[in-house]
């Protein structure tokens, strides 16, 4: 229990820091690697990462809120979906961000789940940023991959 409360409070710190630091987030890719990898293990999950955009074109605010956001969509892969492989790739093409996020459990449906403040919290976010958020259920019943996809224009 201790582990877990020292854990914790070194994810708030890190947090904390990097809210509060100034400048264009070079190190943007690294932090949310990071973060995910610390909740990866908090919540025993296989993770892949991969970043193929130019941070220079994120806004700081849209960055925050990715970061945010990729919190929300792990916690709530951890209470409702218990999947144990997540992927999760940010890219750009053209005038737009891709954040897609895969999970191999067995899926949460939004309009399934009694809307909590993280549903709503990432559902305001990606608004907020004039984004939009698609899920693509599996197209088999052997096929056990959930994908979603948030898109913002940048």
């Amino acid at each position: 229990m201790i582990d877990v409360i020292n854990s914790t409070i070194e994810d708030v710190r890190s947090l904390s820091t990097w809210l509060n630091k100034s400048g264009d987030y070079e190190d943007y890719p690294s932090d949310v690697e990071g973060m995910i990898k610390r909740l990866s293990e908090v919540f025993d999950l296989k993770l892949s990462y991969h970043f193929h955009a130019d941070s220079a074109r994120i806004s700081s605010s849209l960055k925050q809120n990715i970061h945010y956001i990729l919190e929300e969509l792990l916690l709530n892969t951890h209470k409702y979906s218990y999947a144990n492989n997540v992927a999760i790739t940010i890219s750009d093409e053209e005038e737009h961000l891709y954040v897609e996020y895969k999970e191999n459990g067995k899926g949460y449906l939004e309009n399934l789940v009694s809307e909590g403040n993280g549903t709503r919290s990432i559902h305001n976010r990606i608004q907020l940023f004039g984004g939009e958020m698609q899920t693509i259920l599996p197209s088999t019943q052997t096929e056990n991959m959930f994908v979603r996809v948030i898109t913002f224009p940048i």
